[in-house]
């Protein structure tokens, strides 16, 4: 039990608003600041590299889920399908 004193107290209204009340629109920004921080290291790396980029298979493996990270957001952002559900064989 808290102490009365303690009890009424209540949380940050930004913290109760982002993080408590709706845990799903905080990890769809999460989503999108991590689509961008790796969509821009990929970017960073293919300057860099310039073709070399490519010799490396971890580098590809890398821009493929950055590619399909970036689908994935276009087609929800969009209101089209999701990728799981277009692929769900139907019984």
């Amino acid at each position: 039990m808290l102490p009365p004193s303690l009890a009424s107290l209540s949380p940050p209204t930004l913290l109760s608003c982002v993080f408590c009340t709706c845990p799903l629109l905080s990890l769809r920004y999460l989503n999108y600041a991590f689509a961008f921080v790796f969509l821009a290291e990929a970017a960073l790396k293919i300057c860099a590299y310039h073709l070399d980029y490519f010799a490396d298979d971890w580098n590809k493996f890398d821009l493929s889920i950055v590619v399909g990270s970036i689908i994935g957001l276009g087609m929800k952002l969009s209101g089209q399908v999701h990728l799981s559900s277009a692929l769900r064989t139907r019984a």
